[in-house]
């Protein structure tokens, strides 16, 4: 977190409080993630290992002449490239850890918003600042509209993602080497409905379409989220989804995928502002080629911890995840947060 000092300290001093009314702040984020486990559901014994870590630091202007925000930042991403691996045209493998000189990627964002009443718009970028493997533009637009005093609301999100991909060719199904596209665009597009049911009851549903057009076929999602008060400090949800590519032509050698899962949790606030929330989730992915009329199904458990607490104008959160999945791969991720409102 070293590097990232000099940027909270610069926001600091140029902020300008008070300024059209304007309420600053900086969040700085924190995220490890470390993943070991069989490197392809075909061939167990092919191990992987890797540890990722990620530092953030964003500033943020609210209430810009009462109805505006921005907020920008850096992220500094320590890539763990030891298990990524290459093929040449001569079906040669070499790790893309071998490539790659730096230790840290650096990624730029900017998002800017307007919220009146019942409307809300909002826009946003986020790069790489760096020439990196996997280098990407990310474009996304949100517009949301609220009716029936705010108790129904009706949104729209649209991203658009470039990014770049090094070099490397794959065995099709006929065994013949292809090289994979060293620019995919991506495209997702999403319609939520937010509905609050009774003073006590909320829920969610969502449906998407993406695809990412070099590698995928068209894949389209639905979410599904409930949360529901139990009392003054006791709160439960259940989140659904299901997601599936249902068709198209098959770009690479991986066939159709599926997945379809579902999350509860139970959140208390054992004392005032202080929240801890427990939550336990199942995943299936399935995979199915009609090439060679394969079919994988890889199922995984998630165990999440996560707490919330406030200190006067500081906002602290912390989370942990644990994930293993039926061919062995296990996850670990802790993530942690600290809100300063200046």
């Amino acid at each position: 977190m070293l590097g990232m000092r000099p940027l909270i300290w610069l926001f600091i001093v140029l902020a300008p409080n008070g300024a059209w009314g304007a309420t600053p702040s900086v969040r700085v984020n924190f995220s490890s993630d470390s993943r070991n486990g069989p490197l392809d559901v075909s061939n167990l014994n092919r191990q992987f290992r890797l540890s990722q870590i990620s530092e953030q630091v964003l500033g943020r202007l609210d209430n810009l002449g009462g109805h505006y925000f921005v907020e920008s930042g850096v992220t500094l991403t320590h890539p763990d490239y030891s298990s990524v691996t290459l093929v040449d045209a001569t079906g040669k493998s070499r790790l893309l850890s071998g490539d790659v000189r730096g230790t840290v990627e650096p990624t730029a964002e900017v998002t800017a918003g307007y919220a009146k009443g019942s409307h809300s718009v909002q826009v946003g970028w986020r790069g790489a600042l760096t020439d990196t493997p996997f280098a990407s533009q990310l474009l996304r637009a949100t517009v949301a509209e609220s009716f029936f005093a705010q108790t129904t609301t009706l949104g729209l999100s649209l991203a658009y993602l470039g990014q770049a991909q090094p070099d490397s060719f794959f065995l099709d199904k006929d065994f013949l080497l292809k090289l994979r596209p060293n620019r995919v665009h991506a495209y997702e597009a999403n319609v939520s409905w937010d509905q609050t049911l009774t003073e006590n009851w909320k829920g969610r549903l969502q449906a998407g379409v993406s695809q990412r057009v070099e590698e995928r076929p068209l894949g389209l999602s639905l979410i599904a989220r409930q949360r529901v008060a139990l009392g003054d400090r006791l709160f439960a949800g259940l989140d659904g989804i299901y997601a599936e590519e249902p068709g198209g032509d098959l770009k690479n050698e991986r066939g159709y995928f599926q997945q379809f899962g579902v999350t509860a949790s139970i959140s208390a606030e054992p004392i005032y502002d202080f929240l801890v929330t427990v939550s336990y989730g199942v995943l299936w992915e399935r995979e199915r080629d009609p090439r060679d009329l394969s079919h994988v199904q890889v199922a995984a458990d998630s165990y999440a911890l996560a707490l919330a607490f406030p200190f006067q104008n500081l906002e602290a959160q912390t989370s942990g995840r644990y994930v293993v999945t039926n061919t062995g791969i296990k996850s670990v991720s802790l993530t942690g947060s600290l809100l300063w409102k200046l």
